[in-house]
């Protein structure tokens, strides 16, 4: 084995989905909903239909024949082909495969394969890691938190309204995920998407479409060449490489809220568990910092998709190989991602007094309200005298609210002030406006939404 998600990170589960022999049993599912349609519009004799579909099986047609009939054809769909027609009567060999081309196969099973993986693997992940974040944040509405942009102390926020944004993000994703790949879309329209051959065999080859498409659940592209309009795909794999980047975000943001000058959040560390190979002390955020890697891995990926749109005239093969990489890869290192981060969910350690701790930190965190309270109060210019005030707090190395105590402009301007607007300034732990409000609303909404 040579690549690392063969004994590193494979998802078990996907298997039965993106393996080659999987993807072998789709196309093969593609061939017997092919000819169950010819059947019901009476091209084919029923008895005929009947046997073919009972050879449409990877048990009998073999990963291992098709590959070593491939060795001599060059040709995999032709291989797999010929190995059916040689496991069904002389009676029913011409009708295997009967005007059809290797991509109303190969597209129609990869938009089938790709709707299952979605419908019961990717959606189910992302609604279990969707709800342990709900969960979190509902718990933590009310933990004050300092929030931070550029790496900067900004103003207080709650924990739980810094997890509501990525509840409401990765709930948008989880639709857009959801929408993308129900527009995924199968094709019978022959080698050049004129439906030529299939006039032939029935007057109607729009209905053969239809009825083959309804049968596999599938909507016909409305228009195509060889091949399907390769934007369904382009769609799909752009709304998993959002998806994932939402939760790299996070696991970033993890990874830096469990820094040792830090320490805020923290996951859980076994007993027999190294940090490092001479440190006996490391505790690394080892697990988030995976999640970014797989991400960096594959999200390039994507340049690889919007390049493959590029088909010239009605089809050349310069995606088959980039897809072959790209698809596997993508989907199992994003839902090997979302299992790992709803394991670190399920075990973070939240510091409630770290993080309260470091709201305090600079002591500075109440210019904003102060500056706000003086303009309200009629000051002519706030925010450059809180900015001055600020300054001499950091030359004299004491708390802004000690300087506001020994400020007779601002006791004088604050003397009339209602005592509600002003607590914050005493108390700035109360200033996260609707942060509570806001995660109640975001975690209800996604509640009703996904039926958690």
């Amino acid at each position: 084995m040579i690549h690392p998600t063969d004994y590193r990170y494979l998802v078990k589960d996907l298997e039965q989905y993106l393996s080659d022999e999987a993807f072998l049993q789709y196309k093969l599912e593609i061939e017997a909903a092919y000819i169950e349609t010819l059947a019901e519009i009476g091209v084919c004799p029923k008895d005929v239909a009947e046997e073919i579909v009972k050879k449409t099986n990877i048990k009998i047609v073999t990963p291992e024949l098709v590959r070593k009939k491939e060795a001599k054809l060059k040709h995999d769909i032709r291989a797999m082909v010929s190995i059916l027609a040689d496991n069904v009567s002389d009676k029913a060999k011409p009708f295997v495969h009967l005007g059809l081309t290797s991509y109303d196969v190969v597209n129609t099973a990869q938009a089938l394969m790709l709707k299952d993986v979605t419908k019961k693997i990717i959606l189910p992940s992302m609604i279990e890691l969707e709800k342990k974040l709900i969960e979190l944040a509902e718990n933590h509405k009310d933990t004050i938190q300092i929030g931070r942009t550029h790496g900067q102390h900004a103003e207080p926020i709650t924990f739980g309204f810094y997890l509501s944004g990525y509840v409401d993000r990765l709930g948008e994703a989880i639709e857009k995920i959801r929408k993308s790949s129900e527009e995924l879309r199968g094709k019978v329209s022959g080698a050049v998407g004129t439906k030529a051959a299939l006039k032939i065999i029935y007057e109607s080859p729009e209905k053969i479409e239809k009825i083959m498409m309804d049968k596999l659940g599938l909507k016909p592209a409305r228009i195509s060449t060889q091949i399907v309009p390769p934007e369904y795909l382009a769609d799909y794999l752009s709304q998993i490489i959002i998806a994932f980047s939402i939760i790299a975000d996070l696991a970033n943001d993890m990874r830096q809220l469990q820094r040792t000058e830090i320490a805020e959040v923290s996951e859980m560390f076994s007993q027999e568990q190294v940090g490092s190979s001479t440190m006996p002390q490391k505790r690394n955020p080892v697990s988030w910092e995976n999640i970014v890697s797989q991400w960096k891995a594959v999200m390039p990926h994507i340049v690889s998709v919007y390049m493959d749109i590029l088909s010239e005239h009605q089809r050349d093969l310069t995606n088959s190989a980039s897809s072959r990489y790209y698809i596997p890869e993508i989907i199992n290192a994003f839902v090997y991602s979302i299992k790992r981060t709803k394991k670190n969910m399920d075990n973070l350690v939240v510091n409630k007094e770290r993080m309260l701790m470091n709201l305090k930190m600079t002591g500075m965190i109440a210019a904003e309200p102060l500056y706000i309270i003086l303009a309200m109060s009629g000051h002519p210019d706030a925010h450059k005298y809180v900015k001055d005030l600020v300054s001499k707090s950091i030359e004299k190395k004491i708390s802004l609210l000690e300087m506001v105590k020994k400020d007779e402009k601002i006791r004088e301007l604050m003397e009339n002030m209602p005592e509600e607007k002003i607590k914050t300034i005493r108390n700035i732990e109360t200033y996260i406006g609707t942060a509570t409000k806001t995660t109640e609303k975001i975690t209800k909404l996604w509640r009703a939404k996904l039926g958690l």
